[in-house]
């Protein structure tokens, strides 16, 4: 039997080994406090780095998904992510308004459903399809079936023709009534799209012919409702073709041997012409049979132009154009550009892309008391090869315009290289004071743009 003396002092050791142990506990809690202060900015830089985009506001979050997906991003993925961002991805139809197929799409019964899904989270967005990338196009009937199946969704449609075998589009025939912009690769000659002739919010249309003996002539549309022609390859009977589109507005082709058509071609509605360089040795001799009275825009690029040729068609194209405002020339001389800006006196924009010995523009445009050149020029942008030139000539005109009170509001001289006298401070000194804008540009640094950090790859 144990005594009481003997189990008070077996107590006493108890309480102390507790007491040792509450200390230990307020050792460790005092560390894990330390600790967990101490790991606080740690994790919160980290978070930052791996997942910054989770931290902001979903309205932000959603035009970063936007951007991504506007650039060919598949916003699938999103979906798999968290699940924070699979809330915004699904939320937004307009993340999903964008789909592209190509040689790598396999129809499949998961697939198909996919494909489907695609379209309905697209909701109320009209829907921007591809059937084309660079792989190639897509050949399974199916896919082009689904696509027609929801046509009534289009907003734009770009493919190529002819259609794969098996593959058709019939499907969509009178179900595309908010189809607005077409872009076709053209890869044979007298293709038919009858498909295409009950479309009407259509009024956009590009084409790429992939050699300039195909025909254009075989192809259906509402022509009386296109707005907008763009032929960005040659193709030699593009002026037969033009002459279908009455109510043009825009219009963009390349000059290349091109076919004549027996009659004048009338666009009273045309405002803006861009004409791409395509012919061996330019002439622009087909000019004479092309009525545009509305005109307010020209570009023209002329690099193998045929002078004078060349400059006295363009010449006589451009004295009854007393519309036009604005007009962009590319691989000219300055005394080029002197004879031509001449017969337009009523510009307010003119831009020279690669302007060599632009000497004698600057002096031309000098305010003279009996002629003025182009005294209604708003804004001027010059773009040059590397040059040697003082920078005498340009600060006569600018001071000139300026003292003049002139419209001059803007200017813009971007060299290809790096130094020069736009680069002297005194130069720029003296441009300050001036009453309008001046923008000097020049490389960077000659390190090449880069492209921006893909989505995902925040996450790794």
């Amino acid at each position: 039997m144990s005594t009481a003396s003997h189990l008070r002092q077996l107590l006493a050791d108890i309480d102390a080994k507790r007491e040792n142990a509450r200390a230990l506990i307020r050792d460790l809690q005092a560390e894990l406090t330390r600790l967990d202060a101490e790991r606080k900015p740690i994790a919160d830089a980290l978070r930052s780095v791996i997942y910054p985009i989770v931290d902001l506001a979903p309205e932000l979050t959603l035009e970063i998904f936007a951007y991504y997906a506007a650039g060919g991003y598949d916003p699938v993925i999103l979906t798999h992510v968290c699940r924070s961002w699979r809330q915004i991805a699904l939320m937004a139809a307009k993340l999903w308004s964008q789909i592209v197929v190509d040689s790598s799409t396999q129809s499949s019964i998961d697939g198909d459903k996919l494909l489907h899904r695609r379209f309905e989270r697209a909701g109320e967005c009209f829907i921007d399809v591809k059937t084309t990338s660079k792989r190639g196009p897509c050949a399974d009937p199916r896919v082009y079936s689904i696509i027609s199946g929801h046509s009534h969704q289009i907003r734009s449609l770009e493919y190529e023709i002819p259609l794969p075998k098996q593959c058709r589009f019939e499907g969509m025939t009178g179900h595309i009534p908010h189809l607005e912009s077409i872009h076709l690769a053209v890869s044979a000659a007298r293709i038919r799209t009858p498909y295409l002739r009950e479309a009407p919010a259509l009024c956009k249309l590009t084409i790429d012919v992939s050699k300039p003996e195909f025909s254009l002539l075989e192809l259906v549309f509402p022509f009386q409702q296109i707005t907008f022609l763009c032929v960005s390859t040659p193709c030699q009977d593009v002026l037969l073709f033009i002459a279908l589109f009455p109510r043009l507005q825009f219009l963009e082709f390349c000059s290349w041997d091109l076919a004549l058509p027996t009659n004048q071609i009338v666009l009273n509605y045309l405002r803006t012409l861009r004409i791409r360089d395509g012919a061996p040795r330019l002439l622009l001799g087909w000019l004479r049979i092309l009525e545009v009275p509305a005109l307010e825009a020209l570009a023209i690029d002329l690099q193998r132009a045929a002078i004078p040729e060349c400059t006295q068609n363009l010449g006589t194209f451009l004295a009854s154009k007393e519309r036009l405002r604005s007009m962009e020339l590319s691989n000219l001389s300055g005394a080029t550009a002197v004879d031509i800006v001449t017969l337009t006196p009523n510009l307010i924009s003119l831009k020279l892309d690669r302007l060599t010995d632009q000497a004698d523009l600057f002096q031309a445009l000098v305010p003279d008391i009996f002629e003025p050149l182009l005294p209604g020029l708003v804004e001027l942008s010059v773009t040059t090869p590397p040059v040697e030139e003082s920078d005498l000539r340009v600060l006569d005109f600018l001071h000139s315009r300026a003292v003049a009170g002139e419209a001059l509001r803007r200017f813009s001289f971007t060299s290809s290289q790096r130094q020069g006298w736009f680069s002297d401070s005194d130069f720029q000194r003296r441009v300050e004071s001036l009453p309008f804008t001046v923008d000097i540009r020049t490389p960077s640094g000659g390190q090449a743009l880069q492209e921006p950090p893909i989505l995902y790859s925040l996450l790794d």
